[in-house]
């Protein structure tokens, strides 16, 4: 349930926090299979919220899944830059395609995903990351990755991999962006997805590698930085 999700959030301090569609945090692989949404628009705007929702809305977050389908969504604010979200825990087999998210504080979050296709996901303005594998997401193929901010100054991350392995992008385009691709690894991330909920003390750093860029267009990204 979603209110499982945010329960989780609320012992973290987060108390604001709302999904359209949640499942229960679980620690347990496969606990849900074959889960498909296909078809939908979600606009986060403020203005349109009701009162008791809060200003943190965002549209999924899905624990625990083995085989995972996500197509032909659209993740806007019509209003003031707000909400989004596809967050994905815990899971295998996932599969996303035809992704536009715009005027977003983040499009998407994965953490401790195994085997993943995305074909087709193209961000617009976003204050955070587009796409963030926040931590151990590994053997996965990233395809038809667009990135344009049409906004006035760079803002935001377009793809950020955090203990990233086995992965592999054919097409990343970015501009206007502070940051077109950010690889990291995070000595908060441990190996297990038990110990993160846990949170259990990190003895082992969880470390990226195994990636693979093929095209990459980066243009007016990061001016006075480094766009990748």
């Amino acid at each position: 349930s979603s209110s499982a999700a945010s329960d989780v959030y609320k012992r973290q301090g987060l108390v604001d926090v709302n999904y359209a569609f949640g499942t229960d945090k679980t620690v347990t692989p496969g606990a849900l299979r074959d889960l498909r949404f296909d078809g939908g628009a979600f606009d986060f705007s403020p203005a349109a919220a009701a009162p008791q929702a809060g200003e943190n809305m965002r549209a999924f977050h899905l624990c625990g899944v083995d085989g995972l389908r996500l197509a032909d969504l659209s993740l806007v604010s019509s209003g003031a830059r707000a909400g989004g979200t596809i967050t994905v825990q815990n899971s295998r087999r996932v599969a996303l395609r035809d992704i536009f998210a715009d005027n977003l504080t983040q499009a998407m979050n994965w953490r401790y995903v195994d085997g993943f296709e995305v074909d087709g996901f193209r961000c617009g303005h976003i204050g955070g990351e587009g796409i963030d594998f926040d931590s151990t997401v590994r053997r996965g193929l990233l395809r038809g990755l667009h990135f344009d901010n049409p906004l006035g100054g760079p803002t935001g991350q377009a793809l950020e991999i955090a203990s990233g392995s086995g992965i592999v992008t054919q097409g990343l385009f970015a501009r206007n962006y502070l940051r077109a691709l950010t690889i990291c690894d995070k000595s908060t991330t441990p190996p297990t997805y038990r110990e993160y909920v846990e949170n259990a003390p990190v003895t082992q750093q969880t470390v990226s590698g195994d990636l693979v860029f093929d095209g990459v267009d980066v243009e007016d990204c990061a001016p006075g930085g480094q766009a990748i």
